[in-house]
């Protein structure tokens, strides 16, 4: 089974870092350890493509992968750990739109920015199992890389719990035969 998709580089995990690299001072560490979670997602939004069942999914599937690889370079680009952290959650954003865990809001604010497209959680009727399960772990990894964004990639206990998120959703999309 392929594992997720490695950084560039070896990057610790949010959750692998110790104490001191959370220091702040070492902004760029904290923007990689969201660049590692947003490769992740990017690759777990590739390998669901087609696999998740749903409309939503389906509709998602000719662009989000493309969306995901773009937010997810962005993220490893990023220098300061706020903007990474913004990219991860863009990241996981799409990957949860493959898994039909969220789609766009039916009624868009008027004072949202042009071409952008607020995302809503998609209703789990009619879904059971292992294919529910990994749809509600893509919907949670979404909601706390969501979090860490909001806290500018820079609360420990969110940062941490955006990659836990990250892995149960490869963890449950794996145990839904959604990837090998």
């Amino acid at each position: 089974a392929p594992a997720p998709a490695p950084a560039a580089k070896r990057t610790a995990t949010c959750a692998e870092m110790n104490t001191q690299l959370w220091s702040f001072k070492a902004e760029q560490v904290v923007a990689e350890c969201h660049a590692k979670r947003a490769a992740r997602a990017a690759e777990r939004a590739k390998l669901v493509v087609g696999k998740a069942p749903g409309k939503e999914a389906k509709s998602y599937s000719r662009t989000a992968p493309k969306r995901a690889q773009g937010f997810a370079d962005q993220a490893m680009a990023a220098k300061n750990p706020s903007r990474a952290a913004n990219r991860a959650f863009r990241t996981s954003q799409e990957a949860a739109a493959l898994s039909g865990a969220i789609a766009p809001a039916k009624n868009r604010p008027q004072n949202r920015p042009q071409g952008a497209v607020l995302f809503a959680t998609t209703e789990d009727k009619g879904f059971s199992g292992n294919g529910l399960e990994a749809r509600q772990a893509a919907r949670n990894a979404w909601k706390a890389a969501r979090q860490a964004s909001k806290a500018q990639g820079k609360d420990r206990r969110l940062n941490i719990a955006a990659d836990r998120a990250e892995l149960q959703a490869w963890k449950t999309a794996r145990t839904a035969g959604w990837i090998k």
